[in-house]
């Protein structure tokens, strides 16, 4: 583990797809509803911009360019541009490959975050569990996205 912001694209010159999800939580937060949130100053987008430089260093390092996907939430839209493709509360930038053809596995998604789980209105803890959970990019999601850049 390291800061993204201390990385070298050149230690990924060997990757098939560089995959990076930003936190998104300053995001989320000012797509709430309130006036407190839409009041608040841009979000720091320097780690969204991380991404993107280690993919150029290491394309740079290849002498091919290695593409990247980007996931985070509908949120950063409006502080990064539009999302080139998203598929329930998946949004993704960058070299987003082609929609998955039908039938690809791709169940699930659309579902609300707390959708399955126990009402735990006011139970901070297994909030933030329940939060991170759905946080995680699907399996059936990061499989797609290995497939398409290497195939099996």
């Amino acid at each position: 583990l390291q800061d993204v912001t201390t990385l070298h694209g050149s230690q990924f010159k060997n990757a098939a797809v560089i995959v990076a999800s930003p936190p998104c939580q300053q995001y989320s937060y000012r797509a709430m509803p309130f006036k407190r949130c839409k009041s608040l100053p841009p979000p720091d987008n320097t780690l969204f911009k991380e991404c993107f430089r280690i993919q150029l260093e290491a394309s740079e390092s290849a002498g091919v360019k290695i593409p990247i996907v980007v996931e985070n939430v509908c949120g950063a839209q409006p502080f990064v541009g539009p999302a080139q493709w998203h598929y329930g509360s998946f949004y993704l930038w960058g070299d987003v490959p082609a929609l998955p053809p039908s039938g690809k596995g791709l169940k699930g998604f659309g579902k609300t975050w707390f959708e399955g789980r126990q009402k735990t209105r006011w139970n901070p803890e297994v909030r933030k569990r329940d939060a991170a959970i759905a946080a995680k990019i699907p399996f059936e999601l990061s499989r797609w996205i290995a497939e398409v850049y290497k195939p099996c």
